[in-house]
């Protein structure tokens, strides 16, 4: 049986950095679930990021407006998303209210300053090579060599022929890149060859 108590809307606001500005999306001026990815922009139209609040807020629990002025992203909890007791209702708005935020500025932070991921290559003639702007050419000991296309939102650099340098504006999407190149040849487990990241902590086993 359905409570008859009203639950309170849960309200909070995002601000816009002022070098970032929010493209047009479905939702400007009234209260609506985003029906497509939101994309995020530089000012100079040189930097951009794309986000889908399904992956943080998977039940469709908060909509959002846009104030017009693009400056101030609204959030409201709607009830009639939730299914469920009241105090759980409470628990389970911050929670992804949290989750909403740090999701933000995460891609704040990317747009302001990126991020790098570092992958290194151990091996006995272990090496990567960079071929126009997207392509990378890794020698990973086998009779051939593999090669690699990066998306376009990703780009590179080699510090040395074992370190490729990753870089994108978008954390989570720039982990998912790294994993991929990483599947490539995963370090093994008693002598550790193979590619991983600089942040990897590989635990040897002992030869038999």
């Amino acid at each position: 049986m359905k409570s008859s108590v009203k639950l309170p809307l849960h309200e909070f606001r995002i601000q816009l950095p002022e070098e970032i500005v929010l493209e047009e999306t479905n939702s400007t001026d009234k209260f609506d679930t985003p029906k497509k990815p939101i994309r995020l922009v530089s000012k100079d139209g040189v930097k951009s990021t794309t986000l889908c609040l399904n992956s943080v807020d998977p039940d469709g629990i908060f909509i959002f407006a846009l104030k017009r002025d693009k400056r101030e992203l609204y959030f409201i909890a709607n009830p009639q998303n939730f299914k469920g007791s009241i105090p759980h209702f409470h628990k389970k708005c911050s929670s992804v209210a949290g989750s909403i935020q740090a999701f933000f500025k995460s891609h704040f932070n990317g747009l302001g300053q990126g991020y790098t991921e570092t992958l290194l290559l151990e091996g006995i003639g272990f090496k990567v090579i960079k071929h126009g702007d997207n392509e990378v050419e890794f020698k990973l000991g086998y009779s051939h060599s593999i090669y690699y296309v990066l998306p376009q939102d990703i780009s590179c650099f080699i510090k040395d022929s074992t370190k490729l340098c990753i870089f994108g504006y978008n954390k989570a999407r720039l982990a998912q890149i790294a994993a991929r190149i990483k599947s490539i040849r995963p370090p093994e487990p008693y002598k550790g060859k193979g590619i991983r990241r600089s942040t990897d902590t590989i635990n040897l086993k002992k030869m038999k």
